[in-house]
């Protein structure tokens, strides 16, 4: 499938991009930025065009989705690992089972990086009025901001930003049969 054309240009401003602040997803728009994420973009209308807007003062594109080269998609659909349907794996009703079985029929997704400075979320099947293919969300990662704003300018030279597979795999917390964190370190000078 051809994602690029199902993603436009968005001058709108509609699209779900969220980044991270603070210890927390945010959305991605120029009011919710930290001061230093800010910085490194320079201004909003730099972020209005990262988020899809076709501005005649950056530079020039074909299409908002950026190349894929180093990235393969990446598809989700039910739970597909095996883990024993017993202790220590959960508890009766929380156990892995228990979340195949809720999560067997989620809706699938396609998973992939792109050279846009986003990880990129795509519908696998039409879900009413969103066609299959199209953008679910979209996350750009707080580590590259510094080089975001290289993406608007009329010179570019292409760089590498989000451009590995993307790894997934369900995973099973539980925090009954951790081991206790270990104690804190004594200050020094601190008699035994």
């Amino acid at each position: 499938m051809e994602y690029r054309h199902q993603l436009p240009f968005d001058s709108n401003n509609s699209r779900q991009i969220i980044t991270y602040k603070d210890n927390a997803g945010i959305p991605f728009q120029w009011s919710n930025l930290s001061a230093d994420q800010q910085t490194s973009l320079g201004n909003s209308a730099k972020l209005d065009y990262l988020r899809g807007k076709n501005d005649t003062t950056y530079r020039s594109r074909e299409h908002v989705l950026g190349d894929i080269i180093n990235s393969s998609p990446v598809y989700v659909g039910a739970p597909s690992l095996i883990y024993p349907n017993k202790a220590p794996f959960g508890d009766n009703g929380a156990r892995y089972n228990d979340f195949w079985n809720t999560n067997k029929t989620r809706k699938p997704i396609v998973y992939v990086g792109a050279n846009d400075g986003m990880l990129h979320a795509f519908r696998v099947n039409a879900d009413g009025a969103n066609a299959a293919g199209s953008e679910l969300f979209a996350y750009v990662p707080n580590a590259i901001f510094s080089k975001l704003t290289h993406l608007t300018d009329p010179a570019y030279n292409h760089e590498y930003f989000v451009d590995q597979t993307p790894t997934v795999s369900d995973a099973f917390f539980n925090q009954k049969h951790l081991p206790p964190p270990p104690p804190p370190p004594k200050p020094v000078g601190t008699p035994c």
